[in-house]
C-alpha cells in the first residue's frame, strides 16, 4: 500500500510541474507575442518628441535624472543610426535625426551649468556626470536585441554552461552572465508591478532602460509600453499616477539644481522628473527593438 501510495504521491507531484512547464510555455509565447509592432515606432517617437520639446522649455528641470535619461535616448537611438541607417525609411530617418538635433542644446545646457556650478554640495552629483558624456562607448557596448525570456533558468549553472562553454569563456563574459542573472531576477520583479497596476511606473522604467541595453527584448511588453504612456501628461512631461495631483501649484521657474534629490515633482507637482527621465529612456530602447526587428 505504501508504495502505491508513493506512485501517487509521485504521479501527482509530476503532473503538477508539467502544468507549471506549459504554462509557462503559453506564458513565454504571449510574451513574445505583445513585443512592439512595427506600426509602434510612430507612436513611441512621438512621444519622445513631446519629452524633448518639454525640456527645451522647461532646461532648468534638467537634472542629473532628466540628463541620464536623455543621454540613454541618444544611445539607443545613434546605435540603429550607426548599424542600420542604411535600411530605414526617409520619413524615420529624418524624425530620429531631429530628435537628436533637439537633444544638443539640452545636454550643452546641462554640461554649462554642471561646468560653471558652485554647490559644494552635489559634487559626488558632479562626479557622476563624467560617467554618461561619451555615447559612443555605450553604443559600443550595448547589445543588440535577444528574444529569450529574461524568466525562468537564466539564473542556473545549466544555463551559463550553455552559454558560455568552458570556465575560460565563461571568465571572459562573466560581466554579460552577471547582467543576464540580475535581469532575470528583475523581470520577476518588472511582471509583479505590471500585474499591480504599474503603481511603481518609475521602478517598472528604470528595469526596461536598463536591462534592454544588454539586450533583453522581453522587457519591451506591449501592453506595459501602452499602460506607461497614459502617465504622460499634456505638458509632455510625465507624472508618477494616472491620476493627477491633488495639489498643484501655480507655474513658476525655479532655480537649476544638479540634483532635485527626493523632490522629483516639476511642473508645480503636475509631472515627476524622475519618471520622464526613465520614459524617455525607455521609449528610445522600444524604437531600438522595432528597428532592429523590422528594418
Amino acid at each position: 500500500m505504501m508504495f502505491i501510495y508513493m506512485n501517487k504521491l509521485f504521479l501527482r507531484t509530476f503532473l503538477f510541474i508539467l502544468i507549471l512547464e506549459l504554462n509557462w510555455d503559453v506564458n513565454s509565447l504571449s510574451e513574445l507575442s505583445n513585443l512592439p509592432l512595427k506600426s509602434d515606432v510612430i507612436v513611441y517617437l512621438k512621444s519622445i518628441e513631446r519629452i524633448t520639446e518639454f525640456c527645451g522649455r522647461h532646461k532648468n528641470d534638467i537634472d542629473l535624472n532628466l540628463e541620464f535619461g536623455l543621454f540613454l535616448l541618444n544611445v539607443n537611438l545613434r546605435h540603429f543610426m550607426t548599424k542600420r541607417k542604411t535600411r530605414l525609411p526617409s520619413d524615420l530617418k529624418t524624425n530620429v535625426r531631429r530628435i537628436l538635433r533637439a537633444n544638443e542644446p539640452l545636454f550643452d545646457f546641462f554640461r554649462f551649468m554642471v561646468n560653471n556650478g558652485n554647490d559644494l554640495n552635489h559634487r559626488k552629483d558632479k562626479n557622476i556626470t563624467s560617467l554618461f558624456i561619451n555615447v559612443n562607448s555605450w553604443v559600443k557596448r550595448t547589445k543588440e536585441y535577444n528574444t529569450a525570456l529574461a524568466n525562468k533558468g537564466s539564473s542556473r549553472v545549466e544555463y551559463l554552461v550553455e552559454k558560455y562553454s568552458s570556465w575560460n569563456v565563461y571568465m571572459d563574459h562573466v560581466d554579460d552572465a552577471l547582467i543576464d542573472d540580475l535581469c532575470s531576477t528583475i523581470y520577476e520583479e518588472a511582471q509583479y508591478i505590471a500585474l499591480n497596476g504599474y503603481k511603481h511606473a518609475d521602478l517598472l522604467m528604470e528595469q526596461i532602460c536598463l536591462c534592454t541595453l544588454a539586450g533583453h527584448a522581453s522587457f519591451l511588453q506591449r501592453r506595459w509600453l501602452s499602460s506607461l504612456l497614459r502617465l504622460q501628461t499634456s505638458h509632455g512631461c510625465f507624472r508618477q499616477n494616472l491620476k493627477p495631483s491633488a495639489s498643484v501649484e501655480a507655474l513658476a521657474t525655479k532655480p537649476w539644481r544638479i540634483s532635485k534629490k527626493d523632490t522629483q515633482l516639476i511642473m508645480g507637482k503636475r509631472c515627476n522628473g524622475h519618471v520622464t527621465a526613465v520614459a524617455v529612456a525607455t521609449l528610445g530602447a522600444a524604437v531600438r527593438y522595432i528597428v532592429e526587428t523590422y528594418y
